[in-house]
């Protein structure tokens, strides 16, 4: 697979804290993707909530993004874990995609590691 070039992240102020917090709180089971998560939030462009673009992958906000190793298209919102249900569609943003998500742009991609395999996930639409 081709590297690519990791995209900016654009977070809030206080979905940047709630993020440093949750990921340094991580159950052992959670601990991987939680450093993988501290390491985005290092290089993570904190805004004030007014100045968050729109088209920026937040919690609770519908998405739609695509694995392309796999080329699955998936839909669902990154939500906090407590509030997580894959079944409906509410995605942990303590799991691999929703740490890999969660700030990203409409649009851009993100080389990521999903389980056992290196991919990417591209943004597709968010709102």
């Amino acid at each position: 697979m081709q590297t690519l070039t990791q995209p900016a992240i654009y977070l809030d102020e206080d979905t940047a804290d709630t993020l440093y917090d949750i990921a340094s709180a991580a159950p052992e089971g959670s601990r991987a993707t939680a450093e993988r998560l501290l390491g985005e939030l290092e290089r993570a462009i904190v805004v004030p909530s007014r100045d968050l673009p729109d088209n920026v992958v937040r919690l609770g906000v519908n998405i739609a993004y695509r694995d392309t190793d796999t080329g699955r298209v998936r839909t669902g919102s990154i939500v906090l874990p407590q509030e997580a249900d894959i079944s409906a569609g509410r995605i942990s943003v303590l799991s691999p995609a929703g740490a890999g998500l969660i700030g990203l742009e409409e649009g851009s991609a993100i080389s990521w590691q999903i389980g056992d395999r290196e991919t990417s996930l591209l943004v597709l639409q968010v709102g």
